[in-house]
């Protein structure tokens, strides 16, 4: 748990930083955090971003990265929907979209 803090403090450290160096105006991180520019200003200064404000900065500054999450925590999911049985046959699967893209 340590580990995980420690390392959370680095990112909150780093954020403005990335900020700077990211692609990114101010303005459309603002925009889309959906907060006042000076509300904005005030959480760059005083480190105060939210965790849902952080997963939202993360996925802009770092998309690779989001990406790669997204795509590992979907593979979590098939690897427990196989080991609890949750599967189905190619045939029934082709079946099954077959109607949906008829309807």
């Amino acid at each position: 748990m340590l580990y995980e803090i420690y390392q959370y403090q680095k990112i909150i450290d780093s954020l403005e930083e990335r900020i700077n160096k990211s692609k990114f105006k101010k303005a459309y991180l603002i925009e889309v955090l959906g907060i006042s520019k000076a509300t904005f200003y005030n959480k760059i200064r005083n480190k105060s971003f939210s965790t849902t404000e952080l997963i939202q900065l993360g996925k802009l500054l770092a998309p690779e990265e989001a990406q790669a999450l997204e795509i590992k925590t979907a593979l979590q999911r098939s690897e427990a929907d196989f080991e609890a049985g949750n599967v189905q046959d190619h045939t029934t699967v082709m079946r099954d979209a077959y109607r949906k893209l008829r309807q």
